[in-house]
């Protein structure tokens, strides 16, 4: 059986993980409480995974990486489909994966006015925020992110952005929003919204188009930004923002893990 010694030697020790526990298994099952599997951010996986126990640790694995939590999970095998591989009865397994990591991250392009009700609306709903500008001024008026002071043309200074976190574009102005679009389709996390009136967002398509993206692309982008829940002012729309956000990583949850 894997240790945890072995295991913690193998995983990385500053990256993402999840470790899968088993805590309790009831009838034939091989099993023993105390089993230990895993998977790392870059999808490797550590110890035995057979048959449809196997093919359940993978997706559970990749659902906790995915969503950056834990959670507690059973295995259910009935008698006809453990006969098909030898075993006399079924199976009822508990297994606990446990992810370790800083989970996903809110990357909000602009350090405009409703930059630091975002982030008061997205550290209630427990959240890691970055912002990003190319405005020190603005930046420096930021509390409670990490903030980055980023080169739009030289596409320099940019925080890692993963396939599990979520880019919010809300320039100053809008006046970089062509190119956070072009950052985030490079990085390509989970979800890009930006924000944006009909007539802009009409506008800002057009010179999309023409840097080479397509239709199916622009179609990728949450715009105008938020949850359809009649927000007006610069509060309601950040909660309409953070409310869209929460609502996608609980459908992407579910999408991935089931």
């Amino acid at each position: 059986m894997t240790t945890l010694k072995n295991l913690i030697e193998k995983l990385p020790y500053s990256g993402e993980y999840v470790l899968a526990i088993v805590v309790s298994a009831k009838s034939s099952s091989f099993r023993k409480s105390g089993e230990l599997y895993a998977m790392d951010e870059n999808g490797r996986t550590f110890g035995k995974f057979e048959g449809a126990f196997g093919e359940f640790l993978l997706k559970n694995l990749k659902r906790a990486l995915f969503s950056g939590e834990s959670f507690l999970e059973r295995f259910i095998e009935f008698r006809a489909d453990a006969g098909k591989h030898g075993a006399t009865c079924g199976e009822r397994t508990e297994v606990f994966f446990m992810y370790q990591g800083e989970g996903p991250k809110v990357h909000i392009f602009g350090a405009g006015n409703i930059t630091p009700l975002l982030l008061k609306v997205f550290e209630v709903a427990g959240l890691n925020c970055t912002v990003i500008d190319d405005d020190e001024v603005f930046l420096s008026k930021i509390k409670g992110a990490r903030t980055y002071k980023v080169d739009y043309n030289k596409m320099e200074g940019f925080p890692e952005i993963k396939p599990i976190d979520f880019c919010v574009i809300v320039t100053r102005g809008h006046i970089r929003d062509l190119e956070a679009l072009k950052v985030c389709f490079e990085k390509k996390p989970r979800y890009i919204g930006m924000i944006g009136s009909e007539k802009k967002n009409t506008e800002l398509k057009e010179r999309f188009i023409l840097e080479g993206f397509g239709e199916e692309d622009w179609e990728k982008i949450r715009t105008p930004i938020g949850l359809d829940i009649g927000a007006k002012s610069p509060g309601e729309i950040a909660v309409a923002i953070a409310a869209e956000i929460i609502s996608e990583r609980r459908k992407n949850v579910e999408k991935k893990g089931v």
